[in-house]
């Protein structure tokens, strides 16, 4: 089973070319919810993409939301952005979100990847993982030592 990586980003430029990049990449009818990049259109050896949402937020901003199997598809997405050299993908956050290995944030444009190690992001899935699994743990990250056990009860 793939860890599946979590991926957003805003699309910026003109409205003519992001209209443009909108028709050559997304899905011409949304399947199964997905509205977003078809990335059959981009790249057969794009890594395997499990939703695919596109939307515009109230404030007028192209927002993107991707799921991909194990890693995200940077190889299409810096194809796409070069194809179309001015829109850029900005706000760009990526993650694995299932198993904490990695956090990017940055840019995508044409000819120029700015994508840097987002610790922050990084220690809030920590912080959130340890929270949803150990809700007594303070958030200090010292965990208090255990309760004692009854002696009816076996201690785990």
């Amino acid at each position: 089973m793939p860890n599946w990586t979590y991926t957003s980003f805003k699309l910026t430029g003109p409205d003519a070319d992001i209209e443009r990049f909108k028709q050559a990449y997304l899905y011409a009818e949304p399947i199964d919810g997905d509205n977003g990049i078809d990335f059959s259109r981009v790249d057969e050896e794009t890594p395997s993409v499990r939703l695919s949402v596109y939307q515009v937020d109230p404030e007028g901003h192209h927002d993107f939301y991707l799921s991909s199997a194990n890693t995200f598809p940077r190889e299409a997405l810096v194809k796409m952005a070069n194809q179309f050299p001015t829109i850029a993908m900005e706000d760009f956050h990526a993650g694995d979100g299932e198993g904490g290995g990695f956090f990017l944030k940055g840019s995508i444009r044409a000819g120029a990847v700015d994508l840097v190690r987002d610790d922050e992001a990084m220690r809030d899935w920590f912080r959130q993982m340890d929270a949803a699994h150990e809700p007594d743990l303070p958030l200090d990250g010292i965990r208090p030592p255990p309760p004692l056990a009854k002696e009816d009860e076996f201690p785990f």
